[in-house]
């Protein structure tokens, strides 16, 4: 589990924006809106109670470049907001793929009790531009 705590998630440019080019990544304005869930809906029964199972804060990199330090597990579930560093993006357009790494606290330490923040919802959000969705 240790190896598997790090993950990464790619989304093509491309597929992502309605324009991805280098110039376009200068004045795109991208956030993430992701649902952290909480200490309130990530309850488990059975064995998984008597083992205590916990969720350990993580942080978010988009290309390398921090989006959000350590978040713990909210109380209450709740959606939050970034905004994509101007950096984030410019490495994103030169390998034409924004890459989002989610790094818990204690990675070696991961195991069936102690677990990342568990992610009940993920959006990438395109300020500036149309409703149109870009699936």
């Amino acid at each position: 589990w240790p190896r598997t705590a790090r993950f990464s998630m790619h989304f093509q440019l491309d597929k992502l924006l309605h324009d991805a080019s280098a110039e376009a990544m200068e004045a795109a304005s991208l956030s993430i809106r992701i649902t952290y869930l909480g200490k309130d809906l990530n309850r488990h029964g059975g064995d998984w109670e008597e083992l205590n199972r916990e969720a350990m804060p993580v942080r978010l990199f988009a290309n390398g470049v921090k989006v959000h330090d350590f978040i713990e597990s909210p109380s209450i579930t709740e959606v939050r907001e970034f905004s994509i560093p101007l950096k984030a993006l410019q490495r994103a357009a030169m390998v034409e793929c924004l890459i989002l790494t989610f790094e818990p606290l204690i990675a070696h330490k991961t195991t069936f009790r102690y677990v990342p923040i568990p992610i009940a919802e993920l959006w990438i959000l395109e300020r500036n531009s149309d409703t149109q969705a870009r699936l």
